[in-house]
């Protein structure tokens, strides 16, 4: 799962990424199109999701969340 798109050489552009994806504004964002609340969900790394262990814990026994920054 992306929670945002990143330029990994251009760092500097990540503030007008997140402003355009995440932004209230209708005419320079596409924030306000985004389904809620899906995307706040991606956006908090799917911590808001309990983990495997705890929604089926007959299933899964050895679960664990791996994040990847770059």
């Amino acid at each position: 799962i992306y929670s945002e798109f990143r330029l990994a050489k251009y760092p500097d552009v990540t503030p007008l990424i997140t402003d355009y994806a995440q932004g209230t504004d209708p005419v320079n964002s596409v924030g306000p199109y985004w389904e809620q609340p899906g995307r706040n969900r991606l956006v908090n790394h799917l911590l808001d999701i309990p983990p495997a262990t705890e929604a089926m814990p007959d299933k899964f026994y050895d679960w664990q969340r791996v994040f990847f920054t770059g």
